[in-house]
């Protein structure tokens, strides 16, 4: 059986799109099926880091994160592929709610107040596609601020369980 690395190695990607590409591999090879998932907490399973490692810091604490949770949801506006998502969505509770996110799972002051990922997105019909999608786009949007690729990608790391709650198609 072929490794990962030499499955992967012929396909011609861009280092962002081979990322994502390894982000939901590695996050589906390690997913139950979905009959045996529990109902999500609140936090989803996301580990947050631990305060004293720096990981809120490198985001730029409170303004870094704001600046990237705007960053990431203008992009997501514009991208056609998921734009359709977001009609009827009170934006100012989408930053605040991703920013607590955000914080949280870098190991900063904030708790996620909000809702499951499962509750909040049953009725939005997200498929791999779309997830994918939105990791690309904060990806670019943490680029766009400055983020070096080590602390994207492990945002993104932390980010990934919540796809087994969001994915619904």
């Amino acid at each position: 059986m072929a490794t990962l690395k030499e499955w992967i190695m012929p396909i011609s990607l861009k280092p962002d799109r081979l990322h994502c590409l390894l982000l939901v591999a590695v996050t589906l090879a390690g997913a139950p099926a979905r009959a045996q998932v529990q109902p999500p907490a609140p936090s989803e399973g996301i580990q947050a880091a631990s305060a004293t490692d720096g990981f809120y810091e490198q985001l730029g604490g409170k303004d870094g994160v704001a600046a990237i949770v705007a960053e990431f949801v203008s992009i997501m506006l514009a991208d056609k592929r998921i734009a359709d998502t977001f009609e009827g969505v009170d934006m100012d509770r989408l930053h605040a709610k991703l920013a607590e996110q955000f914080c949280m799972v870098s190991g900063g002051p904030c708790r996620y107040s909000g809702k499951s990922m499962q509750e909040v997105h049953e009725d939005m019909k997200i498929n791999n596609a779309r997830f994918n999608a939105s990791a690309e786009d904060l990806q670019i949007a943490m680029t766009r601020r400055g983020v070096p690729s080590r602390v994207q990608n492990r945002l993104l790391g932390k980010l990934a369980p919540t796809q087994r709650s969001i994915v619904t198609q």
